[in-house]
């Protein structure tokens, strides 16, 4: 029978599949702001070019009217993406906080009263903690000047080239042939992206982390976990199987590895997939689990898990063998399409 620190820790991870699904879901949804906004743009842009002449005059009127209209579009959009992403991440800490809780209490097999985490504390660790070097209003900021900046630069030096509008419309939009990824707007949505999805991962583990400080005389440590294949970053790879003592609670037991510094949490960069897994005193709650792969954790879980997980194609490939989970991502860490997954690994489809 599982150990309730083996029963935390499946949970832990099963929970991690489920946040960078939800962090999918997320991106898809914001990004459809921004793709509204960028096909506005693209309008008005059409418009307001087609009143240019041959000469365009740097310092006139038309031209700045111009650029402060364009400037004006796009930082109208950005507040409505700041609003959204501000909103979804104070209600995902409470959710994760809660999630924790129970967690925390379905692990144990005696009752068992957890604290949660104080309303206060959450929206703290949302606004004003620090992820990745940048708080989270750092992020829209250089997110902003970032997308103001390149499609400013772009219209001013398409004009001073007398580019046609079309061209012009090109270099910002993109060209359908390349699903308008070859325009400095795809550049923005990039960008916008990775601030959603490192966002989520760190709302998710410092809201947890709340909770754990919370129950810090029932954790004895905090154990960093890594999603091992091949696509792992090199400093998730380091930390994997480390420990940090709970802020606040016990001293770390010496005999485990420690943390360097104790203080890192998800995400350790843009895109990262490692989760925090705390351990259960075991004096209490009993032993702390065994080191074990992402993909040896997959393999022993039920195939409707697996099929959750990886999808029904996908998974009925992963219980044949031929793959492991590494071939459904690609390097960002980003899970493939089955198409883009046939292409690079055709064996693994024949008969």
């Amino acid at each position: 029978m599982a150990t309730p620190n083996e029963l935390l820790f499946d949970s832990a991870i099963s929970h991690q599949i489920g946040v960078r699904n939800f962090a999918s879901g997320e991106v898809r949804r914001l990004l459809a702001i921004l793709e509204e906004a960028d096909r506005n743009l693209v309008r008005r842009l059409r418009v307001e070019l087609a009143r240019f002449g041959d000469d365009v005059d740097f310092t006139g009127e038309k031209l700045l009217a111009l650029i402060a209209f364009v400037r004006g579009l796009r930082r109208g959009v950005m507040q409505q993406f700041r609003i959204e992403i501000r909103s979804m991440l104070f209600n995902l800490a409470s959710a994760e906080a809660a999630f924790e809780r129970r967690m925390l209490q379905r692990a144990t097999p005696q009752p068992f009263d957890f604290r949660t985490a104080r309303a206060k504390d959450l929206r703290r660790v949302t606004v004003a903690q620090p992820f990745d070097g940048r708080l989270l209003r750092e992020w829209f900021q250089s997110l902003e000047r970032a997308d103001l900046a390149s499609v400013t630069r772009v219209i001013q030096s398409g004009l001073a080239e007398r580019k046609p509008v079309t061209q012009i419309i090109r270099d910002v939009a993109g060209t359908k042939i390349q699903r308008f990824s070859d325009g400095v707007l795809s550049q923005t949505r990039r960008n916008a992206e990775a601030v959603i999805r490192t966002s989520i991962t760190h709302v998710s583990t410092a809201a947890r982390q709340e909770v754990w400080k919370e129950n810090a005389d029932s954790i004895i440590a905090l154990r960093w976990t890594a999603i091992l294949d091949g696509r792992t970053s090199a400093i998730c790879r380091a930390r994997d199987e480390h420990y940090a003592p709970v802020p606040g609670g016990k001293p770390l037991p010496p005999d485990l590895p420690r943390l360097r510094p104790e203080g890192a949490r998800p995400p350790a960069h843009v895109n990262c997939r490692s989760v925090m897994v705390p351990i259960l005193d075991p004096e209490k709650f009993g032993a702390i689990p065994d080191r074990v792969s992402y993909n040896e954790w997959l393999r022993r879980q039920t195939a409707e898990e697996q099929d959750k997980i990886l999808g029904k194609a996908k998974g009925a490939l992963f219980r044949r063998g031929d793959l492991d989970v590494d071939k459904f991502v690609d390097r960002r860490g980003q899970e493939i399409t089955l198409d883009q997954l046939r292409k690079q690994e055709p064996k693994a489809f024949a008969d």
